[in-house]
């Protein structure tokens, strides 16, 4: 491995041994029971749930279950996370750092920062990404595979339904509330991991941080981020 790639390889690796010593953080708990490494695990990615429109009221046995798959992955500075045009199976939860959301010719709509979600209700639902996540620093996500998704689901009667559900009324909700703004002046938006309760969505959303937290523009967000039409693949 030469150049550019060995760079990016040696500083991957020396990120890492900075965060973990050289810890398999994996691997601490594998000899205790599964019923306690469960618990351990839903302590441990508890702000992953809690800031997702979707899993945010499900069952703690449920959550409990979705925990013991969650991975964590680097990514970084400059690393394209999600890629336009790509089925998006895969829920990201930024633990450190912040990414920058981009549109079909490159523009900054967003950015996302320690604490916000993106991808559960696309990867639910099934759609492409019609735009790109890319990371302006070293991140750390917390992260969830479709794979893994459904092979819990598998065990919980119903479940899919609801989840299925849950995004839906997301969707059809933002897109209303997109469509009755008249946009947000061009602004970018910079969004953390703050919820809000907003009527018609029944969870809460993203709440754009700074000095513009204005309903029109946390809704412009909202639906850039996580809502299109079914017919549509407007999704992160």
């Amino acid at each position: 491995i030469e150049g550019s790639l060995r760079e990016r390889t040696q500083l991957y690796f020396s990120y890492v041994w900075k965060r973990k010593s050289g810890t398999d953080c994996s691997q601490l708990f594998k000899d205790l029971p599964l019923s306690l490494q469960a618990e351990i695990a839903l302590a441990a990615y508890a702000s992953m749930f809690k800031h997702s429109a979707v899993f945010e009221s499900c069952d703690e046995g449920f959550l409990r279950m979705l925990a013991l798959k969650v991975r964590t992955i680097l990514y970084l500075p400059g690393e394209r996370v999600l890629e336009r045009g790509h089925l998006c199976d895969t829920m990201f939860h930024i633990y450190r750092g912040s990414v920058e959301v981009k549109d079909s010719v490159g523009r900054v709509q967003a950015q996302l920062r320690e604490g916000a979600n993106f991808g559960e209700i696309p990867m639910i639902m099934g759609y492409r990404n019609a735009v790109e996540t890319v990371a302006i620093e070293a991140c750390d996500f917390f992260v969830l595979d479709k794979t893994d998704v459904d092979e819990v689901l598998s065990h919980y009667k119903g479940m899919r339904h609801r989840l299925v559900r849950e995004a839906s009324q997301c969707i059809e909700a933002a897109y209303k509330q997109v469509e009755t703004a008249d946009g947000v002046n061009g602004e970018e938006c910079v969004v953390d991991g703050t919820m809000e309760a907003d009527e018609g969505c029944g969870r809460g959303s993203p709440v754009a941080a700074g000095g513009n937290n204005t309903s029109r523009q946390r809704w412009w967000l909202w639906g850039l981020l996580f809502a299109a039409k079914p017919t549509q693949t407007q999704f992160i």
